[in-house]
């Protein structure tokens, strides 16, 4: 019933790519299948060396580093993150960590997260916006790669500026201990999967991966559904 509802208002209010601006077909949502096969892919190695993975290396314990997207201005992923971020568009945000999930997939053969964990938003922010958008990305990867996730076991103490017109060393300071861990959930020794949903300079990361070493986590794994690191 809700498909048929849905084919007919498209009669006349035809849904829209998000990337594109071409009609949806009816079984496409959000992005039609010219866009995603024309994605700016990363192709990076999820085990082993990338270029995300070396930016990252001050991070302790640091297992695989992987990002599904190229982020360029104007291009697909500015796109879909801007219409996640601003536009309300949760069910984006789900599919899109569905997809990151099963392109980890296929170039993973076996993964040993225990449990998957998103970067969390301030209160203040979380209450204006209505939702954290790495969250909604580590729901969709968690169904896709079949491991838990949790969004409380992190905390963002500190409310921060927007990072986007911020210089490198502006950036590091604006999220130099921002965050605590929220609960006493024991992670000691587990393989942890930090997610956020476009990773720039990746001092935002690094003090996300800075408690977690904190509270013992015996490896640290990133994903995230964009990156500049080329």
């Amino acid at each position: 019933m809700k498909r048929i509802l849905t084919d007919f208002l498209s009669l006349f209010y035809p849904r829209a790519c998000i990337c594109c601006n071409r009609t949806l077909l009816s079984k496409e949502e959000y992005i039609c299948m010219h866009c995603r096969l024309d994605f700016p892919l990363t192709n990076f190695s999820v085990v082993g060396d990338n270029p995300l993975r070396r930016h990252l290396l001050t991070i302790e314990n640091l297992d695989y580093v992987f990002a599904y997207l190229k982020y360029v201005r104007h291009g697909a992923a500015q796109k879909i993150l801007h219409e996640l971020k601003y536009r309300d568009q949760k069910g984006l945000g789900i599919m899109m960590g569905q997809w990151l999930g099963y392109y980890i997939l296929e170039k993973a053969e076996m993964l040993d997260i225990d449990l998957i964990i998103p970067i969390p938003l301030h209160k203040s922010k979380l209450r204006k916006r209505g939702y954290n958008q790495s969250a909604l990305i580590a729901e969709g990867l968690s169904k896709s790669l079949g491991i838990n996730w949790e969004g409380n076991i992190l905390e963002r103490k500190v409310y921060t500026s927007t990072q986007t017109k911020k210089g490198k060393t502006d950036r590091w300071v604006n999220v130099d201990n921002i965050f605590q861990k929220s609960n006493n959930k024991d992670i000691k020794n587990q393989h942890i999967l930090l997610i956020d949903d476009v990773i720039t300079t990746g001092a935002t990361i690094e003090s996300a991966a800075k408690i977690l070493t904190e509270s013992g986590v015996g490896k640290i794994s990133i994903a995230c559904i964009a990156t500049g690191q080329q």
